[in-house]
C-alpha cells in the first residue's frame, strides 16, 4: 500500500510538470490569441522606428492608419492618412534618426496619452534640441487606428523662429551662390524685393541692383564670392564675405576710373554685409567693405581733394 501511494505521487508530479512546461491546449491558444495591450503596441511601434525597422513598425499600424501632428513641423503636412503616407513620413524620420524620450505614458482601455521629449537631426540642425509633445492614440486589435501630437507652445515658437532663421540664411547662400558667383541674375526676382533699398551704393531697386550685378560680372568674367561666418536674428542676417574676380575693364573703367593696365590683375575685395529679409525677400542691404585696399589693387591712389 505504501508503494503503489509512493507511485501514485509521483505519477502526478510528472503530470504536473508536463502541464508546467507544455500548457493545456487550450491554455496554450488563450496565451496565443490574447493582443498586446495599447500601452505595449504603442511603445513597440515607436521602438521599430527607433530602429529604423520600417516593416516591423507598418505591422503594428492599421491600413488607415491616421497620423495628426500640430501644429506641423516646417516642412510637413498636419494630417497624414493611409499606408503611403505613413510610409513617406515614416521614411523621413527614421532618416533624421528620431529617438523618444518617454516622460509619461498611460494606458486606458484601448488608449494611451503621452508627453515626450523628440530628437530629431532636424531640431538638431536647428539648434532647438528635442521638442516636447503630448497627444493620445487608439489601439484596435493590436494595430494603431489613430494618433495625435499636440507641439508644447513654447517649442514650436523656438522652432518656428529657427526655421524662419535658416529660411533667411538660405536667402542669402542664394544671393552669392546664384546671383553673384554664377551670374544668375533671374534669380533676383526670386529674393530681391522690387523696392530694394541698397543703403552702399545708394542705387534703390530691382532693376538698379540687376545693373550692379552685371556691370560686376562684366568687368569680373570668372567673378567667385564666398561667404562665410553667416550669423541671423529675426530678419537681419550678418555675412563676411569676399570677392575674388580677374580683372577685364569694360565700363567698369568708365564707373570707376580703373586704368587698362589693371586688366589681367586679380583682384580681392573683403567685408562685411548685412540684409534685412522679409517674407523671402531681401528688402534692404548695407555693406562695409575694404575699398581703399580694393582700389590700390588696380594701381589707383586716392587723393585728398583741397
Amino acid at each position: 500500500m505504501k508503494k503503489r501511494s509512493i507511485i501514485t505521487v509521483l505519477l502526478m508530479a510528472l503530470l504536473v510538470s508536463v502541464l508546467a512546461g507544455t500548457g493545456t491546449p487550450a491554455a496554450l491558444a488563450q496565451d496565443i490569441d490574447q493582443p498586446m495591450g495599447a500601452k505595449a503596441v504603442w511603445l513597440a511601434h515607436h521602438a521599430a522606428m527607433e530602429a529604423g525597422e520600417l516593416e516591423k513598425m507598418l505591422g503594428y499600424e492599421a491600413d488607415n492608419f491616421i497620423s495628426v501632428v500640430l501644429p506641423p513641423p516646417p516642412g510637413s503636412d498636419p494630417v497624414s492618412v493611409g499606408r503611403e503616407a505613413s510610409i513617406a513620413t515614416s521614411t523621413y524620420l527614421i532618416s533624421q534618426h528620431i529617438d523618444y524620450e518617454w516622460l509619461d505614458l498611460h494606458e486606458q482601455g484601448n488608449t494611451v496619452t503621452f508627453r515626450a521629449r523628440v530628437h530629431t537631426d532636424m531640431f538638431q540642425e536647428l539648434g532647438v534640441g528635442p521638442i516636447n509633445f503630448t497627444g493620445t492614440a487608439v489601439v484596435q486589435d493590436g494595430k494603431i487606428v489613430t494618433e495625435t501630437w499636440i507641439m508644447d507652445p513654447y517649442d514650436n515658437a523656438r522652432i518656428g523662429a529657427a526655421a524662419g532663421r535658416a529660411g533667411n540664411i538660405a536667402v542669402v547662400d542664394r544671393f552669392y551662390d546664384e546671383i553673384w558667383s554664377a551670374g544668375n541674375v533671374e534669380t533676383l526676382d526670386e529674393i530681391i524685393s522690387e523696392d530694394f533699398i541698397d543703403h552702399y551704393s545708394g542705387e534703390n531697386g530691382r532693376e538698379a541692383f540687376r545693373s550692379l550685378v552685371l556691370l560686376f560680372r562684366e568687368a569680373f568674367p570668372d567673378l567667385i564670392v564666398t561667404h562665410e561666418n553667416v550669423l541671423a536674428d529675426g530678419d537681419l542676417v550678418v555675412a563676411q564675405v569676399t570677392f575674388t574676380g580677374t580683372y577685364a575693364g569694360g565700363a567698369f573703367a568708365e564707373v570707376f576710373g580703373v586704368p587698362d593696365s589693371a586688366i589681367g590683375k586679380t583682384i580681392t575685395l573683403t567685408g562685411v554685409d548685412y540684409a534685412r529679409i522679409v517674407d523671402g525677400q531681401m528688402v534692404e542691404g548695407w555693406g562695409s567693405h575694404d575699398d581703399l585696399g580694393w582700389f590700390g589693387q588696380f594701381g589707383l591712389e586716392l587723393q585728398v581733394v583741397e
